[in-house]
């Protein structure tokens, strides 16, 4: 099923969203903030629960206006706001930034909360994404797809449900057996429920699956409504993360030593004061971007791929969650990238992304339009990406580590050990730090720290050797509104500059620029810009050559390092095909972590790994796809290499 809103959307009279498809409205009409305040907000005892509790996550079926949250994070604003608010909601059907204005534009009471809502609110119409407001304290996991497909790869439990949706009657393809089931699988004893209907089918269909349900007076002259509590009983429910990635919570009584002053360092750290805590920050440069993150110019951008895999979720979740940051951090960027198919190969590529995404998301530019751009390219197409974004990485990673608040070292580091639960990192002049706390994010250099705490190798990392290449802008004419340009290679202004870039050479540690890849660079720049004068803008170029961090699959390798001899025993030899719910939980090096491996997309993904990494240090809960989770994970070459026999 599309994720594409189809255009059967109208409004009442009164002015209510209303749907053709479903033959329903989103909320009663002319009334639906009092209806959610009466079924959902009161009914769970949401209010009372903001003055007793630490925090509470309640989990909602039907994100639809986000009218729902509005309201509860209303009532948490009139609270004592001692109590974090995690809110977690699905919707196969995202709504149009216009739309959502319109529907929510009833209630005036809320604008101020539906104008930020919807500023934050992802632009792609799928995936994971995690909108943080009130400086943390509100969050909302926001999961764009089908409600069973969701929840059923959400590692969240919630102690509240808002059991919405159009009616059952309406809708029944939602409300049967199998969502009742998953609601059990994420919730935990005492989670209560309410709902609008009093369907028996549901009623019955929630007993079955652990919730002790009762009828209640309904809302605005209805009836009945139900709502209940979770109790499970001796019931087992299927858990969304295998024994081997299971979560160990492992809080920092020292303030976290990180390695490593490039975006996935400082993220970290940022990360860590969002909590409270301040970090170590252990870098051989002087100050933070001395390596990768250094380029006068990078991009944030979506990577898109023909059926959506992996590194396309992650690189989603990335972009939407950096743009938060850039905005409360005031970081300067520069907006709208244009990726060309110069070979025309990304044809059904792109007719995939978009018709996942959507139009206001990412749009294709014909030939003839690009012409319009001063792009002279005869049966070339592009994808135009215009929340796509230029950023300086050294002014990023600065404002990032500033706001951090973090303790800068810089030294070289000639070893690491362990003394009980204290991780040594011992400098080259004799000094060192010491932490229960140790997160390597150190880029193409995390290799060798490893070394030096494993005796044998545990993930399959590498390096990508970039040689960019940068000349003055004055060598291209007419192109003062040329978008920034990325394909084979980039092209991307900077002031009186351009940035021409960037080779990739696995595995190359050769740290001189070469000719041989300026020519690599030129050759791109001439399939780009046919008119380029290559010879002129040759006899004037400089360059830069930088060292980016990979693993074997492509992905980024984030969380926390296990203990090689735990997985061998319990994961390997004739265990290793046993069922997951008959194996122990993994066992990790206590207080042990990386970041690493984020290639060229550093800006894109490695604050929203940050994020993640973080969350499951101090609270042990994963707040993306917890499939995209595993494939993130550093023990998967481990795991990969047992269950072949190794």
């Amino acid at each position: 099923m599309s994720l594409t809103p189809s255009n059967n959307l109208s409004f009442t009279d009164s002015g209510t969203l209303y749907s053709s498809q479903f033959d329903d409205t989103y909320f009663m009409d002319g009334k639906g903030l009092e209806e959610s305040n009466f079924i959902f907000l009161g009914n769970n005892r949401i209010i009372e629960r903001f003055e007793s509790e630490k925090e509470l996550i309640i989990g909602e079926t039907g994100f639809g206006t986000g009218l729902n949250f509005l309201a509860t994070w209303q009532a948490w604003r009139q609270s004592p706001k001692t109590c974090k608010l995690t809110f977690f909601s699905c919707e196969l059907f995202p709504l149009d930034p216009k739309t959502q204005r319109q529907a929510l534009a009833l209630y005036p009471e809320l604008s101020e909360l539906a104008e930020e809502l919807i500023s934050k609110s992802p632009r792609s119409r799928t995936g994971f994404h995690l909108l943080d407001f009130e400086d943390g304290q509100v969050q909302l996991l926001l999961m764009y797809g089908d409600v069973l497909d969701t929840f059923n790869d959400c590692q969240l439990k919630a102690d509240a449900w808002y059991l919405d949706g159009f009616a059952p009657s309406k809708n029944p393809e939602m409300w049967n057996e199998k969502l009742f089931k998953q609601l059990a699988q994420n919730s935990h004893p005492g989670t209560t429920i309410a709902t609008f209907t009093s369907a028996g089918f549901v009623r019955r269909g929630l007993i079955a699956a652990g919730f002790d349900m009762i009828k209640t007076k309904g809302f605005a002259g209805k009836r009945h409504m139900i709502l209940g509590t979770f109790e499970p009983g001796t019931r087992r429910f299927r858990q969304p993360i295998p024994s081997w990635f299971s979560l160990k919570s492992s809080k920092p009584k020292n303030p976290p030593i990180i390695i490593g002053a490039g975006i996935a360092g400082c993220s970290i750290a940022y990360e860590f004061k969002q909590q409270g805590i301040e970090s170590i920050i252990i870098d051989k440069h002087p100050a933070p971007a001395g390596a990768a993150s250094g380029n006068l110019r990078g991009m944030i951008m979506p990577m898109f791929t023909k059926h959506g895999n992996h590194q396309e979720l992650l690189s989603l979740s990335g972009f939407h969650y950096v743009n938060q940051l850039m905005k409360k951090l005031e970081i300067e960027h520069e907006l709208s990238i244009l990726e060309l198919d110069l070979n025309n190969e990304n044809t059904e590529l792109y007719q995939h992304a978009i018709a996942r995404h959507g139009e206001d998301f990412i749009s294709k530019l014909t030939s003839t339009q690009l012409k319009e751009l001063y792009l002279e390219l005869n049966d070339t197409h592009g994808l135009l990406m215009p929340h796509a974004s230029v950023i300086k990485p050294t002014n990023f990673t600065n404002k990032i580590f500033i706001a951090s608040e973090a303790t800068y070292k810089q030294a070289e580091i000639v070893s690491i050990n362990k003394t009980e639960d204290t991780w040594n990192v011992v400098f080259s002049n004799g000094e060192s730090f010491s932490s229960d706390t140790l997160i390597i994010a150190s880029g193409h250099e995390s290799p060798k720290l490893l070394d030096m705490i494993y005796p044998e190798k545990l993930v399959n990392l590498g390096s990508l050797r970039g040689q960019v290449a940068h000349f003055p802008a004055t060598l291209l004419p007419q192109t003062d509104n040329l978008p920034a340009i990325y394909g084979e290679k980039y092209l991307l202004r900077a002031n009186d500059q351009f940035l021409l870039g960037a080779t990739f050479h696995e595995d190359d540690p050769e740290t001189e620029l070469r000719e041989s890849d300026f020519d690599d660079l030129l050759d791109s720049l001439k399939s780009m810009i046919p008119s380029a004068d290559i010879q002129a803008i040759k006899n004037e170029l400089s360059g830069r050559c930088s060292f980016r961090g990979k693993s074997k699959d492509y992905l980024p390798v984030v969380g926390p390092l296990p203990k090689i001899s735990y997985y061998k025993e319990n994961y390997g030899g004739s265990k290793r095909t046993h069922a997951a719910s008959r194996m122990d939980d993994a066992e990790y090096e206590k207080g042990l972590y990386i970041a690493t491996a984020f290639g060229s997309r550093g800006f894109t993904t490695a604050p929203i790994c940050a994020r993640i990494l973080v969350e499951e240090i101090l609270n042990e809960r994963y707040l993306i796809n917890c499939d995209l989770r595993r494939h993130l994970h550093p023990a998967r070459f481990l795991l990969r290499r047992l269950r072949r026999g190794e």
